[in-house]
């Protein structure tokens, strides 16, 4: 059984976490995939009036498809979801649309401001997933960041620990200063909100 609490800290704060949701050696397996799906430079649109992509992230993906390797994966997740799901947020949702990738954040990497939730595709999404698979030592920086009212709360970054937010909360990835951060991630959609 997993366990979200909503209030692990003396104020409010709108995401759930799990530590120790994945075990180092899943860890390894998933960073595995790897090695049959390489990381490839992200490649965004710049219709925010950004000068380029550049200037928003800094980072590579995989893209891990629903293969039956991977099938532990999702049904893994897929659990978690619907248990802080219900006990948490209450939106109505479909599933895993998009296929999970593996975010690659190398020295000099970074993914500044932004929500998941947006225009065209990610109009449908509805609570973001991120997994820390690197352990904490392996890089300098990286740390991500949500915003809530209180201004910007860093994460737990425990390897293996399992964060769950709504898609619109604000998220960063500070400037890695050394090292590479590896984590997996995943989007939850549904119908419109109404």
């Amino acid at each position: 059984m997993f366990i979200f609490p909503f209030e692990q800290l003396p104020h409010y704060q709108n995401w759930a976490f799990r530590e120790k949701f994945f075990s180092p050696d899943e860890c390894d397996r998933v960073l595995a995939f790897l090695n049959s799906f390489p990381p490839k430079d992200v490649v965004m649109r710049t219709d925010e009036g950004l000068s380029s992509a550049a200037d928003l992230r800094r980072s590579c993906v995989a893209m891990i498809p629903w293969i039956k390797d991977a099938e532990w994966i999702y049904q893994r997740l897929a659990a978690a979801v619907l248990e802080c799901n219900k006990a948490i947020y209450n939106f109505q949702l479909s599933g895993i649309v998009e296929g999970i990738q593996i975010d690659q954040y190398p020295t000099g990497g970074f993914f500044d401001w932004h929500q998941d939730f947006g225009p065209r595709e990610s109009s449908i999404r509805k609570l973001s997933l991120i997994a820390q698979l690197s352990d904490a030592n392996q890089y300098q920086g990286g740390d991500l960041e949500l915003f809530s009212g209180r201004g910007p709360q860093k994460a737990i970054r425990t390897r293996g620990s399992l964060m769950i937010f709504p898609s619109f909360v604000p998220q960063r990835i500070t400037p890695i200063t050394g090292g590479t951060r590896n984590s997996l991630l995943a989007w939850v959609s549904g119908p419109a909100f109404k």
